[in-house]
């Protein structure tokens, strides 16, 4: 799950890059979705590297890239 969630991540961060380079209105949002993911899988890699549980961390850039794709596309 923990390599999907950093897929996902660089994936909005990626998106959200481009979308700034076009000019395009809609970088804003997912800007903030990329920020929470990464976050997100900060808080999950330090949860697993010191011997606890990621818990809820790693649906969190699934959540925010459904969230983002919801608010800015329609």
């Amino acid at each position: 799950m923990h390599v999907l969630s950093r897929l996902i991540t660089g994936g909005l961060v990626g998106f959200a890059v481009v979308l700034a380079v076009l000019g395009h209105s809609m970088w804003i949002p997912h800007v903030f979705a990329a920020g929470v993911s990464v976050l997100a899988v900060l808080f999950a890699s330090v949860a697993v590297h010191q011997g606890r549980r990621a818990g809820l961390w790693h649906a969190v850039p699934f959540v925010a890239a459904v969230v983002v794709y919801f608010m800015a596309w329609f």
